[in-house]
């Protein structure tokens, strides 16, 4: 959350003259000044709203209420929950126990949504797990599951193809789970998932 990106735009060239343009001779700033940066503002609010979400009784999907959010609260949102669940699981994937990083400290696990947001999923960090890039993508599919008593699930036709050999050695083993033992992954979660993604493939 404290890195970012920057492009060097060489003076003279079609892009500078470009950016020239939304820059309107103003020597900092946002480039785009009706679509400004996130704030720490906003941030610490989205912290402090992902913090509640976790005291309350857990929600499998979000009522549908029409609520307009800006896309600066939608990535003060998505970037509260991502720290808090690679924070929960020691930026280690839960599945695999995989623990890549560089030496700047960038680290490759993900946080990934159980019920995800699309679906109606939320931000609560009991509706979040840590996992590796890889094995989030096979989550996310279905490839993959857990079963109510917290054990790794590969469906039948999953193990069937040579592909997926990787996947088959984590079947049967436990999780890991979350530091906090109030912020692990609700069940309803987990089932929601095997019901809905994991079990097209048996």
């Amino acid at each position: 959350m404290d890195r970012f990106r920057l492009i060097l735009v060489k003076q003279g060239t079609p892009e500078f003259e470009e950016v020239s343009k939304w820059v309107n001779g103003r020597r900092w700033g946002a480039l785009f000044v009706a679509d400004a940066p996130v704030t720490q503002t906003q941030l610490t609010q989205a912290r402090t709203e992902i913090a509640k979400l976790a005291e309350q009784p857990f929600t499998l999907v979000k009522p549908h209420v029409a609520r307009v959010e800006t896309r600066q609260t939608k990535i003060a949102r998505s970037s509260a929950f991502g720290l808090g669940v690679r924070l929960e699981y020691v930026r280690r994937c839960a599945i695999s126990g995989i623990d890549v990083a560089t030496p700047s400290s960038l680290f490759e696990v993900e946080s990934a949504h159980v019920v995800p947001l699309s679906d109606g999923g939320t931000d609560d960090i009991r509706n979040g797990v840590a996992l590796s890039q890889t094995i989030h993508w096979a989550f996310d599919r279905g490839l993959i599951g857990v079963l109510p008593d917290r054990t790794i699930y590969i469906p039948r036709l999953v193990k069937r193809m040579t592909e997926n050999a990787f996947l088959k050695q984590f079947e049967k083993k436990p999780i890991t789970e979350a530091k906090s033992a109030s912020l692990k992954v609700h069940a309803d979660a987990f089932s929601w998932h095997f019901e809905h993604k994991v079990r097209q493939w048996d």
